[in-house]
């Protein structure tokens, strides 16, 4: 298996991956995640009010979403969430 899937979603981790510190090693330096292409502020914050709005979470698309944007990138979602929705 190339990734495992839960709720249709590839979280691109091998079942053979082993952290070690020579993995992590390599990685010291670069940024693990950089900006998401095709960013929308507006729409991100709409994505995940659906995935927490009424009874349970769609924790899944929540993962998705905050997962793959930089920090400043999830701080434009919060301000437009809050625009938006007033929370």
């Amino acid at each position: 298996m190339t990734g495992k899937v839960e709720k249709g979603v590839d979280f691109g981790i091998d079942e053979d991956d082993v952290v070690t510190a020579n993995s992590l090693n390599k990685h010291l330096g670069r940024p693990t995640v950089v900006p998401f292409q095709g960013f929308n502020a507006t729409a991100d914050a709409e994505a995940l009010r659906k995935a927490m709005k009424g009874f349970g979470t769609d924790e899944a698309t929540i993962f998705q979403v905050l997962s793959r944007r930089t920090a400043d990138q999830r701080m434009d979602i919060l301000r437009a969430y809050k625009a938006n929705f007033g929370k």
